[in-house]
């Protein structure tokens, strides 16, 4: 968070901020409590830096399952990725700054494999349209084809 501290500071007002998520990051595989904590509407940065701390000591401990993390390191990051961007989003709200943050899909690159469906175009349109945002137009979501999507 600090980059994006460092990044927002040279941003002007009305710019528009682009998370790269995954439908991997669902939540899935998370305990209740965490999943209420990860979705809590006023979640702020400071508290949920101190959740994903909580997640890298259980995975160091090995208590990270009894703990009620999934096993998806990945998946943990893109939760945390999704609960950022909605904070972010309240706190550059002011500045008129949109934050949002995109599924490409599953697509067929280096990471995502040959089996892949969608090519890197239909995945990059995505993340396009959520840079395109205009001042009228969401923040703090995810998204993916520019429609709104769960997590």
């Amino acid at each position: 968070m600090n980059l994006t501290d460092a990044l927002t500071g040279l941003m002007p007002d009305g710019a528009v901020i682009v998370m790269v998520s995954s439908g991997a990051g669902d939540l899935t595989g998370f305990s209740p409590a965490i999943r209420r904590q990860l979705l809590e509407p006023d979640l702020d940065r400071e508290t949920l830096s101190a959740l994903m701390r909580d997640f890298i000591d259980a995975v160091a401990n090995g208590s990270y399952a009894s703990a009620g993390w999934p096993g998806s390191a990945y998946k943990v990051s893109k939760a945390g990725l999704n609960a950022l961007t909605r904070a972010l989003a309240r706190d550059l709200a002011a500045r008129g700054i949109k934050v949002n943050a995109v599924c490409p899909g599953w697509v067929r690159t280096d990471m995502g494999g040959s089996s892949a469906p969608r090519n890197v175009g239909k995945g990059a349109a995505s993340i396009v349209w959520a840079a395109e945002i205009d001042a009228d137009g969401p923040t703090g979501g995810f998204f993916r084809d520019g429609k709104p999507i769960a997590w």
